[in-house]
C-alpha cells in the first residue's frame, strides 16, 4: 500500500511538470490588465463615488491620495475640501497589473461663519431675510471711512416695516467665552440704531443695540456679557423703528471686548458752597473758589483715570497724589476762597483708588489765617479704603458745629502707617448737604394717575402687579420697582420724600416699567411729559414709549417712542418729552425704559412724571414756554431742540424760506431744527445775550453743532453757510458788538451728519454776554438749498 501511494505522487508531480512545460509558451498570450476609473461628484457634500472601468484584472488597490485607500472594486468615499491624486492599480492572477491615476479637486460650499467677508469664493452668504427685507452681496459703493477696501460686501434693503431683519445660521456656533464683543463695518447716510440678536445657543437669547450717526462707513461694537454659544447672528436695522433704505455690512468678526472709553467731565465747581471737585479742569490752577493747591511732601499731578473701565468712576480725569516717603503725614492741601458752611447730617464723598484695602483717609479742614499754628479747633474724619487698585467712594462726615471755620482742606493717605511712595488716585470731592438734618424733605403734593391730568409725584405708592391688566399699578418687565425715599432731596431740582426706585436685571437693554391707564391719552401740538431722574451715570438714555393695550403683544407700528439723554450724574434733573396732536387718542399704556442700548444691573430714580398741556399751537413753542437752564458749562440753551420751548429765534424772513423744529430728523434724541433757503433768503437760527456776567472777556471757547444737507435738496447753486458769534456790550450802551466769523460762505454741506468744531476768542467787552447766528443764505436766481442742525453747543475751550 505504501508503494502504491509513493508510486502515485510520482506519476502526479510528473505530470504537472510536463503540464507547466508545455504552457510556458501559451503565457505570453494571456489578456493585459488594464486599470481606469472614473467617478461622480457630489459637490455639495464632497462624497466621490468612483466608477471601476479595468479590465482582465481581479484585484484592485486604491490609494485616495490622503492616506487611505480601499480594495472595493466601486468605492465611495467622503472628501474634505482640497485636491488629491487618486491612484488605482489593477491586477490578475497571473500576477499582471496596471495603474491608472487621476487628481480631483474638491470645493465644498462653505457656509458663513465668522468673520463674516463676503469675500470667499466658495462661501455661501445668503441669510434669510424676513418682514420685508432683501438681501444681496455687492461690491463696496461708498469705499471709505471705516472700509475703504474695494471689496464685496453685504447691501440691506428695508421696506420700513417694523422688526424687519436678517439672519445668518452659522457653520460655526459664537463662543462668547472667547471673545465677548461682535466687530462689523456698517454703512448708512442717516443716524440709525442696529440691533445685533444671538440665538440658539446654549442659553437664553442676547442682543445688544449700537447707534450709527449715519455718517457712512463706521465701526460698530456689540459687547455682550454672556459667556455662552449661539448659531445663529440676527441683525435689525432700525429694529425698533420703520427705517427704510439701504444699508450695508462688512466684517463682520469675533473679538474680545475692548476697555469701555472714559466719559468726559461735564459739570465742576470749585466753591465751598457747592463743592464738587471732579476734574473737569485742573483745581491747581486757581481760580473759580480754589486759591491754591500745595504739596506737602507729595506730588500733585492732573492725570489720566487708571482704570475708566467700571462704573465706579468712568470719569478721563482725575487728581494723581504720590507721596514722597518723607512721614506718614505727607499730604495735598487745597486753599478757599471762602469758608465751608454745614449742617448736621452733611458729609464729604470722595473717589479714592488706592493700592491697598484697608489704607486710612483723613480729611483735616483748617482755617487758613491760623497757619502754622497748633490749632486744637481742626477737625480730621477718617475712614478706610476696602479695595485694592478699584475706585471706590468714602463718605467723611460733618455737622454744624464745623460750620463757618474752615476754609482749607488737607488730605492725607495711610496717615496712621509709615512713611511710604505709594501712589493714589482721587476724583470728585464733593460737598453733600442735607439741608439742615436729614429731615427735611417736602412732602409729595397729592398726585393723579388719570390720563387727563397725569401727575405721578409719589404721594401714595402705586404698587405693583404680578401679571399686565390692572390699571394705575406697576408691572415690572424685567425690572424691579420700589417705593423708597429720595436719594437726595438736598437740591432744588427735587426735594420730595418719596420717590420711584428702578432696578434694572440684566437681562435684556429693554428691560422696563409699564403703567396701564383706563382711558386713552389726548394731547395738543406742544404737549409734553416731564419726568424728574436721578441716573447713575450722564449720558444714559430715557425712551418713553406709548402703546394701546387693546393689541397687546402685537408687533405695533402705530406705537410711539421719544427719547431723551441724562445730563448729570447722580444727580436730580428733570427730562422733557415732547408729544402733539397726531399722536392723541390712541395710546392708554406707558413704558419707560431706561438706558435702552445696554443691558445691566443699573440703579434709577424717578419722580414726577407729569401731562404738561401746551399752547396747542406748535410752531417755535411747546411745554410751558420756558426755557430750561442750561447744563453745567454750557452756555447755549435747548442746544439739541428738545425742549420744544421759545429758546431760539427762527429766522425766515423771505418768502419760500423756513426755519423750523421738526421731529423726523435728527442726530440723537428726536428734534432738530431744518432751514431752508431760497434766492435772495438768508433763514436761519439765532440766540441772542445769553451768559451775561458769565461769559468772560480775552477768553477761548467754542462753539458745536450737527449738521447734514437735505439729500433731496442739497446745498447748491450759490447757496452758502454762514455761522457767527457775538461779543455784546451791555444794552443801551451804545457800543457795537463785535462779530466772530466762524463759517464764512461755506457752499458744500455733506449729505451725512458732519459735526463742526469752531474755536474764538471773546472780545474785551463782553458785558451783554454772547450771542450765536447760524444762516444759510440763498445768493442766485436758482438758489436752494435745506439744511438739518442738531446738538449746538458752546463751551469755554478745553
Amino acid at each position: 500500500m505504501k508503494k502504491l501511494i509513493r508510486t502515485f505522487k510520482q506519476i502526479s508531480i510528473l505530470i504537472l511538470a510536463i503540464t507547466f512545460i508545455g504552457c510556458e509558451e501559451d503565457d505570453t498570450n494571456l489578456p493585459k490588465v488594464l486599470a481606469g476609473f472614473t467617478y461622480t461628484l457630489n459637490a455639495d457634500t464632497g462624497v466621490v463615488t468612483f466608477i471601476n472601468l479595468s479590465t482582465d484584472a481581479t484585484n484592485y488597490t486604491w490609494d485616495f491620495g490622503d492616506q487611505s485607500g480601499s480594495t472595493l472594486i466601486n468605492p465611495v468615499k467622503a472628501y474634505q475640501n482640497g485636491t488629491y491624486t487618486v491612484v488605482l492599480k489593477a491586477s490578475a492572477v497571473s500576477g499582471s497589473s496596471d495603474t491608472f491615476q487621476d487628481e480631483i479637486t474638491i470645493l465644498i460650499p462653505e457656509i458663513a461663519t465668522l468673520p463674516i467677508t463676503f469675500d470667499g469664493a466658495n462661501t455661501v452668504y445668503e441669510p434669510t431675510a424676513f418682514d420685508g427685507t432683501s438681501f444681496a452681496v455687492v461690491d463696496n459703493p461708498a469705499p471709505g471711512g471705516s472700509n475703504s477696501v474695494a471689496s464685496k460686501v453685504g447691501a440691506i434693503t428695508n421696506s420700513g416695516a417694523t422688526f424687519e431683519g436678517i439672519f445668518f445660521e452659522l457653520g460655526s456656533a459664537i463662543n462668547l467665552a472667547t471673545g465677548g464683543t461682535i466687530k462689523m463695518n456698517f454703512w448708512a447716510d442717516a443716524a440709525v440704531d442696529i440691533l445685533l440678536k444671538l440665538e440658539e445657543g446654549s442659553s437664553s437669547t442676547s442682543d445688544v443695540i449700537v447707534s450709527h450717526t449715519g455718517s457712512g462707513w463706521e465701526e460698530l461694537l456689540f459687547s455682550f456679557s454672556e459667556t455662552t454659544s449661539y448659531s445663529k447672528l440676527v441683525l435689525f436695522v432700525d429694529g425698533f423703528g420703520t427705517a427704510s433704505g439701504t444699508f450695508y455690512m462688512d466684517d463682520v468678526m469675533q473679538i474680545e471686548t475692548p476697555a469701555p472709553l472714559c466719559t468726559p467731565e461735564t459739570e465742576e465747581s470749585l466753591n465751598v458752597a457747592d463743592l464738587n471737585i471732579t476734574f473737569l479742569s485742573d483745581p491747581a490752577i486757581a481760580g473759580g473758589g480754589i486759591s491754591s493747591v500745595s504739596e506737602d511732601n507729595v506730588t500733585y499731578e492732573y492725570a489720566d483715570n487708571p482704570d475708566g473701565s467700571t462704573d465706579a468712576n468712568r470719569s478721563c480725569k482725575v487728581g494723581k497724589v504720590t507721596k514722597s516717603g518723607v512721614q506718614p503725614w505727607d499730604n495735598l492741601q487745597i486753599n478757599f476762597d471762602d469758608k465751608f458752611t454745614f449742617s448736621d447730617g452733611d458729609n464729604f464723598t470722595i473717589k479714592v483708588y488706592s493700592p491697598v484695602s484697608g489704607y486710612n483717609v483723613t480729611m483735616k479742614l483748617e482755617d487758613k489765617t491760623t497757619e502754622g499754628a497748633v490749632n486744637s479747633g481742626d477737625v480730621l474724619s477718617t475712614t478706610q479704603t476696602t479695595k485694592t487698585n478699584e475706585w471706590e467712594e468714602l463718605t467723611i462726615p460733618f455737622n454744624a458745629v464745623d460750620s463757618g471755620k474752615y476754609d482749607k482742606m488737607v488730605i492725607f493717605f495711610d496717615l496712621q502707617g509709615d512713611a511710604n511712595t505709594n501712589v493714589y488716585y482721587i476724583d470728585d470731592i464733593k460737598l453733600n448737604t442735607s439741608g439742615g438734618g436729614g429731615d427735611n424733605c417736602v412732602a409729595d403734593a397729592p398726585q393723579s394717575l388719570t390720563a387727563a391730568d397725569l401727575d405721578l409725584t409719589f404721594a401714595t405708592d402705586p404698587g405693583t402687579i404680578p401679571t399686565k391688566g390692572t390699571d394705575g399699578k406697576f408691572f415690572q418687565d424685567n425690572v424691579t420697582y420700589e417705593y423708597v425715599d429720595n436719594p437726595d432731596f438736598s437740591a432744588t431740582a427735587n426735594n420730595s420724600c418719596k420717590v420711584g426706585k428702578v432696578t434694572k436685571s440684566n437681562v435684556q437693554p429693554w428691560d422696563n416699567l409699564q403703567l396701564d391707564f383706563a382711558d386713552k391719552f389726548t394731547f395738543a401740538d406742544g404737549d409734553n411729559f416731564t419726568i424728574k431722574v436721578f441716573s447713575p451715570q450722564s449720558g444714559y438714555k430715557v425712551t418713553l414709549k406709548l402703546e394701546d393695550k387693546s393689541t397687546e403683544g402685537a408687533v405695533n407700528s402705530g406705537d410711539r417712542e421719544s427719547t431723551t439723554s441724562t445730563t448729570k450724574t447722580n444727580e436730580w434733573e428733570e427730562l422733557t418729552i415732547p408729544f402733539g396732536a397726531a399722536d392723541s387718542g390712541k395710546y392708554d399704556k406707558i413704558v419707560i425704559f431706561f438706558d435702552i442700548s445696554t443691558a445691566s444691573t443699573n440703579t434709577y430714580y424717578f419722580d414726577d412724571l407729569k401731562l404738561n398741556s401746551g399752547t396747542g399751537g406748535g410752531g417755535g413753542g411747546g411745554g410751558t414756554g420756558d426755557c430750561p437752564a442750561p447744563a453745567a458749562g454750557e452756555f447755549i440753551v435747548d442746544g439739541d431742540f428738545e425742549a420744544n420751548a421759545d429758546c431760539w429765534e427762527l429766522i425766515q424772513i423771505q418768502a419760500g424760506t423756513s426755519s423750523e423744529i421738526v421731529t423726523d430728523v435728527n442726530n440723537g434724541g428726536s428734534n432738530s431744527v431744518r432751514v431752508k433757503t431760497a434766492p435772495g433768503g438768508n433763514p436761519g437760527i439765532k440766540q441772542t445775550r445769553f451768559g451775561v456776567g458769565v461769559i468772560q472777556p480775552n477768553t477761548n471757547y467754542v462753539v458745536t453743532f450737527d449738521i447734514r444737507a437735505d439729500v433731496n435738496d442739497p446745498v447748491a447753486n450759490g447757496s452758502i453757510l454762514n455761522a457767527a458769534t457775538f461779543s455784546e456790550s451791555a444794552e443801551n450802551s451804545g457800543t457795537g458788538a463785535v462779530r466772530h466769523n466762524l463759517i464764512a460762505g461755506e457752499g458744500n454741506v455733506s449729505s451725512a451728519w458732519t459735526t463742526k468744531t469752531l474755536p474764538f476768542t471773546s472780545a474785551a467787552n463782553v458785558d451783554g454776554g454772547m450771542s450765536l447766528l447760524i444762516e444759510l443764505i440763498g445768493g442766485g436766481s436758482t438758489t436752494t438749498g435745506t439744511v438739518y442742525i442738531d446738538n449746538v453747543s458752546l463751551k469755554a475751550a478745553p
